[in-house]
């Protein structure tokens, strides 16, 4: 990956309940070789390691993750911490929100979903 690059995939996923939306998830982005996984509406109360590992795949286990309410909501953001690193959360009531620096260059963004 270029020094200069952090793809990004943003995604409604319309919930992370079952094993199989999960797979796609992340069979997509780890085709896509993203740095960082923003998802919405992922409608899952918590995300514990193995929903994560499960979601975003082993070199995105990095989390931060607004909680559904109820069956409705639910934000997420999963990066590769050997790529970036994400700092400064900040939990809206319907969003995230961070500051992105990547690693090799020292490039920072703010980042919201």
């Amino acid at each position: 990956m270029s020094e200069a690059l952090c793809p990004i995939l943003c995604w409604n996923v319309r919930g992370l309940n079952n094993v199989a939306r999960r797979a796609a998830v992340c069979e997509l982005a780890t085709a896509a070789k993203v740095a960082i996984l923003c998802l919405q509406e992922t409608k899952l109360a918590s995300i514990d390691d193995l929903v994560a590992c499960e979601t975003a795949g082993p070199s995105r286990r990095s989390r931060l993750f607004l909680p559904a309410d109820g069956t409705r909501g639910g934000v997420a953001i999963f990066w590769d911490s050997d790529i970036v690193s994400i700092s400064s959360p900040r939990l809206g009531q319907l969003s995230l929100s961070a500051i992105v620096t990547i690693l090799r260059s020292g490039l920072a963004f703010n980042i919201s979903t």
